[in-house]
């Protein structure tokens, strides 16, 4: 063999030792890959279990607060009806079996007509049945029994509406209204927020006023048909804990004084107050249960 052919036989067993450690180097970093592979597939595997353990946890949480939310729901309704029925055991033995009503003895600083003088008058409110309202019904009659509505202010807020409130621009009077309220337990006055779709908002009823959780003691009275639908589009869809607004205790309607409340709503008024309100000289003289 010539020394040429030698050279050139060492050259290529150079190169082929040069492709051999070249394909043990590609061989190890293949077999890091897999090794990579595997671990992440491993790894994957391991997340999609924690996660669909996690989506698990978080349902059966979900599920049991929905348990929970319908249990208290449960406890929530059976409180309700006992109350109602305290209520109307209630009404019946202090006031009797009804139909009652309360007499608003008001009293005009100036006369709406002659804009002289003042006048007295009287409005007369028919309370709901007591199978429909007996809470509010029950809450109402104790509060006129205590002569709490003696002294209040008739209010505006609104064409559509009367409000009947211990609030005045007097702050020492105010007080004097008000404080009897808190002082007897009746701020707020019901335990619940009561209504009862067969006894609607429409003209001349009478509502406990708030619109939040728990409404009164003031109340006002409706001055047109339309009120429902306008207290639904002013109102919230929520109260104060995120549940859905019930509507405003509807618990009687005016049977007599329909004109004193036509008077009232086109009686001159001041500009409203900085709360929206305006308080024309109509006062509540006395407010009194009609004896049969």
């Amino acid at each position: 063999m010539s020394i040429q052919e030698m050279e050139k036989e060492m050259f290529l067993l150079e190169e082929l030792k040069e492709d051999s450690e070249q394909l043990q180097k590609c061989q190890y970093e293949l077999d890091s890959l897999e090794d990579a592979y595997l671990y992440a597939d491993e790894h994957l595997a391991e997340v999609l279990q924690q996660k669909r353990q996690l989506e698990t946890d978080k349902e059966n949480e979900i599920a049991l607060c929905k348990k929970k939310q319908q249990g208290w729901e449960k406890r929530v309704d059976y409180m309700e009806e006992y109350v109602a029925k305290l209520s109307r055991r209630a009404v019946i033995e202090r006031y009797g079996e009804g139909p009652h009503h309360v007499i608003l003895d008001i009293r005009y600083q100036v006369d709406p007509q002659t804009k002289t003088g003042p006048r007295s008058s009287q409005i007369i409110i028919e309370l709901a049945p007591l199978d429909l309202m007996p809470h509010a019904v029950h809450s109402f009659l104790d509060m006129v029994s205590r002569g709490l509505y003696n002294g209040c202010l008739f209010a505006f807020g609104s064409r559509f509406l009367v409000a009947i409130a211990p609030e005045t621009r007097d702050a020492n009077r105010q007080r004097e209204l008000f404080v009897p309220f808190e002082e007897q337990g009746f701020n707020p006055p019901l335990a619940y927020q009561e209504y009862n779709p067969d006894y609607p908002h429409e003209i001349y009823s009478v509502s406990f006023s708030g619109g939040t959780s728990i409404s009164g003691p003031a109340f006002f009275i409706a001055l047109t048909d339309e009120i429902s639908e306008l207290h639904l589009k002013s109102g919230k869809a929520l109260d104060d804990h995120g549940l859905p607004l019930r509507r405003e205790p509807c618990f009687g309607k005016v049977v007599i004084g329909h004109e004193d409340l036509e008077f009232l709503q086109n009686i001159e008024r001041d500009p409203p107050d900085g709360l929206g309100w305006i308080f024309p000289e109509v006062i509540v003289e006395k407010a009194t249960i009609q004896r049969k």
